[in-house]
């Protein structure tokens, strides 16, 4: 891999969104039951570096192309698995909201694992990192990342910021 920062500007972005991409297939895999091999505490920390990564794409959108940095956020608040997104990553980078701060997602939310295990295979394991509102509504990690992941590849491609090649598909 080249250093990053020495490629041309425009053309770094599809580093970060393509380490987005292997980030939620490692979540899908692991809410799936594809993928475990190690504890719970280490599957949750790995779906939640999803999140942090998926939140970082934002800067490198301000960093890497024209659009301003204003756009990038409105585009995160009116979507709200972004600012859910964004309420996990910076809660877990600064551990919590910022009392200066509101919450993008304009909710208080809690996070917690749920262990599912389909039939007699041990082995079958699906990790589910739920997200709790406010109201008691629940929501999974996995469907708040799908969500994300369409999101910001419809952001991407209604910029034209890369092309089809430089994109990996996150399905």
């Amino acid at each position: 891999m080249p250093m990053i920062g020495h490629l041309p500007r425009g053309s770094r972005l599809p580093v970060q969104y393509n380490r987005v991409v292997r980030w939620y297939r490692r979540l899908r895999a692991i809410s799936t039951g594809e993928f475990h091999n190690q504890s719970i505490d280490m599957d949750c920390d790995e779906i939640l570096v999803f999140f942090i990564f998926c939140h970082q794409l934002r800067d490198w959108i301000i960093k890497d192309t024209d659009i301003p940095r204003k756009d990038v956020n409105s585009y995160i608040s009116s979507n709200q698995c972004l600012a859910i997104c964004a309420d996990i990553a910076n809660g877990i980078k600064h551990l919590g909201i910022g009392e200066n701060y509101s919450p993008r997602s304009g909710e208080d939310i809690r996070m917690h694992p749920g262990v599912v295990i389909r039939g007699d295979d041990l082995a079958q394991v699906e990790l589910q990192l739920y997200v709790t509102f406010e109201g008691g509504r629940q929501s999974s990690a996995l469907d708040i990342a799908t969500d994300c992941m369409q999101k910001w590849t419809d952001f991407l491609r209604s910029h034209d910021l890369f092309s089809a090649e430089r994109m990996m598909d996150y399905m």
